[in-house]
């Protein structure tokens, strides 16, 4: 099926094409929309834009017709056309700033920060327990040992 997205860096998706996406773990701007919505409409020059300026942060875009895929839109609790959402590892954020190329971009750059954030200190958290239990889990004389060490 065609989509307004064709000719683009906006992935059209449906269901199993935006599970696979949230699986990825690759962040990702989503629009959720109806083609017969006219705010949609409007936006697909602005959402092409936001794509194709995005393609080389990593960040990718896709694009869901809620028309086609309504358990997406109910399953997101969307009642309302467009939808904007960043996606990472299965988790949204929606968008709710204007409608212009440079906003999406802005919002998704932003967001893709934080995750990279939130995931760089994730691993400092988990290697820092790993070295705390390993640290309380040696015998009584290397544990102080270790302790005088550091």
């Amino acid at each position: 099926m065609p989509s307004e997205y064709d000719d683009s860096d906006v992935q059209p998706l449906d269901a199993a094409g935006l599970q696979t996406a949230a699986e990825s773990g690759t962040p990702m701007l989503v629009t959720f929309y109806a083609p017969w919505c006219g705010h949609c409409v409007q936006m697909v020059p602005e959402f092409k834009k936001a794509a194709a300026a995005l393609k080389s942060s990593g960040v990718a875009v896709g694009a869901v017709n809620c028309d086609a895929e309504k358990g997406v839109a109910q399953s997101l609790g969307i009642k309302g056309f467009p939808a904007v959402k960043f996606m990472h590892n299965g988790k949204f954020t929606d968008y709710q700033g204007p409608r212009k190329s440079a906003d999406f971009v802005a919002f998704a750059q932003g967001q893709a920060r934080l995750a990279l954030l939130k995931s760089r200190a994730l691993g400092v958290l988990r290697s820092s327990k790993l070295a705390m239990s390993k640290l309380l889990h040696m015998p009584q004389a290397e544990g102080a040992a270790a302790a005088a060490a550091a």
